[in-house]
């Protein structure tokens, strides 16, 4: 499974003077769905997390303004002179895809994200496993569990905060004619 895990400090905390210093925790995991009923159905989803002395359940989180880059072998002429290239796409929502019916034989694949708030406390930190649970419209539950050691990353999660600071430096890079 494919999960990209980050510590953040609450966006409401940055700059406060409050004495609570505790952090969330970002999971946002690439998953593929697919249906083996005889029937459509449309799908929710659920994320627990297991620590070593808690089992916790995480809130959804938006992707909006989230992007995946990774690196792929290059196409086209350029293909040539180079033989690896950054692509950088949006997260497709599996949440969103989940609202249309998905019939048998068909799959889904895209991003869901979550956040564990207070997750530095001691009960909650160490978070050794998680496990998805995907709900259908016919009461049908299904897990879908991995352990952190089972964890992978093709790329990384950036924002648009990042795509917008590397697009200021290009331009600021023509402008002083050192590219």
């Amino acid at each position: 499974m494919e999960v990209h895990d980050v510590w953040v400090v609450p966006p409401a905390k940055v700059g406060s003077e409050d004495s609570d210093t505790s952090l969330d925790h970002f999971y946002t995991i690439k998953v593929r769905i697919y249906n083996v009923r005889p029937v459509p159905t449309t799908l929710r989803f659920e994320l627990w997390l297991q620590a070593q002395h808690a089992k916790c359940k995480a809130r959804r989180s938006s992707l909006s303004r989230l992007y995946i880059r990774r690196e792929e072998h290059a196409t086209g002429p350029l293909s040539r002179t180079s033989r690896m290239q950054f692509v950088t796409e949006s997260l497709t929502d599996l949440e969103t895809l989940g609202r249309a019916p998905l019939t048998r034989g068909n799959e889904y694949e895209g991003w869901l994200r979550f956040v564990l708030h207070n997750a530095d406390s001691p009960i909650r930190k160490d978070v050794q496993a998680i496990c998805l649970v995907v709900k259908d419209i016919y009461g049908g539950t299904h897990f879908i569990s991995s352990p952190r050691s089972e964890w992978m990353q093709t790329g990384e999660i950036i924002t648009q905060f990042v795509l917008d600071l590397e697009e200021q430096k290009l331009r600021d890079l023509q402008a002083s004619n050192l590219l």
